[in-house]
């Protein structure tokens, strides 16, 4: 019994197999569609007629210790190079001789897809849902099984990815908006990471609600929804906000905090910005009232009140005026699920 690999131009397929013939799979089957007493899938890209690929031994797996790292870093015949790290992780009391399961074996991309850390060096972790792997830079995780993460996509790459390709007469400089508020995000975890640490504490330590990604999910269909939920109403909410944060820390004589929450606050202004910016273009493209056609994705994608007081002076800097939020309520009742991706609905 041993691992092979193939790396191909759009995908890398990993096997552990006793090579006595695979059954047949449609194109795009995924890692759970093959688990037989013959062969285990470990890792797969959806990729057509991939059984037809030729495969590469690695390493009997005898040789693939327990809790051990290993790098493959591969090259397909166009080229192409991909890093990959395969993990052998016991569960429980299994050890190095116990019977092995594609449960204990698991392929993942060697750099993280947030800013490119090097994932050899992640902490790898037990939760509820199963094992993660913890980027080393800014904590972002991912479950080993299925490469969900609950912080690994930024909703400005989310924004670029989803809604670039149906919108094509977006300009340049959307694109080149929402890559600044995706780094300037990364930029502001690292600074509150810096402090929590400084505090003792660590990120992850108290509970938080889900209310951003439920709205991104509430409005993955539209980019201009998102636009108004995600950015005229939650990140405008954080200029209402921040203001009496930074207060709090200022009182207490926090410095540090207080001048990493400044920088926050002044980049989540142009976040605002940005939003209105090319919430107020689309609608422009449609022939749109924004105030208007604001207010009725809110009525239909958000749920309750706007809470105020608002920070009037930022908001209007940002291009929302008073007539965008005041007495103004969402009228959504039930807030969407947010599922694993290849998941179907019951």
């Amino acid at each position: 019994m041993s691992i092979s690999v193939r790396a191909a131009r759009r995908a890398i397929a990993i096997f552990l197999t006793f090579f006595e013939g695979v059954e047949a799979f449609e194109e795009g089957d995924f890692a759970e569609s093959l688990s037989t007493e013959k062969n285990y899938l470990l890792y797969l890209f959806p990729v057509p007629n991939f059984l037809a690929m030729d495969f590469i031994e690695i390493a009997p797996v005898s040789k693939v210790l327990s809790h051990t790292r290993y790098l493959l870093t591969l090259r397909s015949s166009e080229g192409v190079y991909r890093s990959l790290l395969l993990f052998r992780l016991a569960t429980g009391s299994v050890a190095n001789d116990a019977p092995l399961t594609s449960e204990h074996l698991y392929v993942m991309e060697s750099a993280c897809p947030h800013l490119g850390a090097d994932m050899s060096h992640a902490d790898i972790e037990e939760c509820d849902a199963g094992v993660v792997a913890v980027c080393p830079w800014h904590r972002y995780d991912f479950d080993m099984r299925t490469g969900q993460s609950d912080t690994g996509i930024d909703l400005a790459w989310d924004a670029i990815a989803r809604f670039g390709p149906t919108n094509p007469t977006l300009p340049h400089q959307f694109f080149s908006d929402f890559s600044k508020v995706a780094l300037d995000e990364a930029k502001h975890f690292s600074l509150l990471l810096s402090r929590l640490a400084a505090l003792d504490t660590a990120y992850g330590s108290l509970p938080i609600h889900a209310a951003l990604w439920s709205s991104a999910t509430e409005t993955a269909h539209s980019l201009r929804s998102r636009l108004a939920i995600v950015h005229l109403v939650h990140e405008a909410r954080g200029l209402d906000v921040n203001p009496q944060t930074i207060a709090k820390f200022a009182r207490q004589g926090d410095t540090e905090s207080v001048e990493a929450l400044n920088i926050i606050h002044n980049d989540e202004l142009t976040h605002v910005t940005a939003g209105h910016r090319w919430f107020t273009f689309l609608c422009a493209e449609q022939g749109l009232d924004p105030v208007q056609t604001f207010r009725e994705e809110v009525r239909l994608h958000f749920s309750g009140h706007l809470k105020g007081p608002f920070n009037d002076e930022d908001r209007e800097k940002a291009g929302l005026t008073r007539d965008f939020y005041e007495d103004l309520a969402g009228e959504l009742r039930e807030q969407p699920k947010l599922e694993l991706p290849g998941s179907k609905a019951g």
